[in-house]
């Protein structure tokens, strides 16, 4: 396959297989960010492909590490923006549909209830594997072998009978 053929076929997964590309996004940032960070990796991919240096040969995995890459991008910049609204005591942004809003306010109160129970480390690995299904070490800067021994002693963390009170206990408020 010549790189010419290469960047049309890339083209044409980019457009054939869009819902593909979205599952993967949102499989890495909230599912209301994942429409976003498709249409803005796209027009990337759009803009850089013309002169794109190197040749594709792979077109599905060129497609996935860079939409990849740009979810995780995204994804911190959302943390960093998080953390800079609650170190300044700022609202976040208001939901006005009631099923989301409850939804939302349960995540939280578990969210709590995790803080509180686990170090900041684990609780970390363990919201990016089980909330955000994400199980890069890269995101956290850390070894593969560190996320998996502090996501093992999150989970263990997680099967103690008082922690899982805690939970219901929150969850039931």
């Amino acid at each position: 396959m010549t790189a010419e053929e290469a960047k049309e076929t890339v083209m044409e997964l980019l457009v054939t297989h869009r819902s593909h590309w979205l599952a993967l996004i949102r499989r890495i940032v909230s599912y209301h960010h994942g429409e976003d960070v498709l249409q803005i990796g796209i027009e990337q991919i759009v803009k850089i492909l013309p002169t794109y240096p190197k040749v594709i040969t792979n077109s599905s995995g060129f497609i996935a590490t860079f939409l990849s890459r740009r979810a995780v991008d995204e994804l911190r910049r959302i943390q960093a923006e998080a953390r800079a609204l609650e170190k300044h005591g700022a609202v976040p942004e208001k939901w006005t549909d009631p099923d989301v809003v409850e939804a939302t306010e349960g995540y939280l109160r578990v969210r709590a209830v995790l803080s509180e129970v686990l170090p900041e480390r684990q609780h970390e690995v363990y919201v990016l594997r089980h909330v955000s299904k994400f199980e890069n070490a890269e995101m956290l800067g850390i070894k593969v072998t560190s996320v998996r021994k502090d996501l093992s002693l999150a989970q263990a963390a997680l099967k103690d009978e008082k922690v899982r009170q805690r939970l219901r206990e929150h969850l039931q408020d």
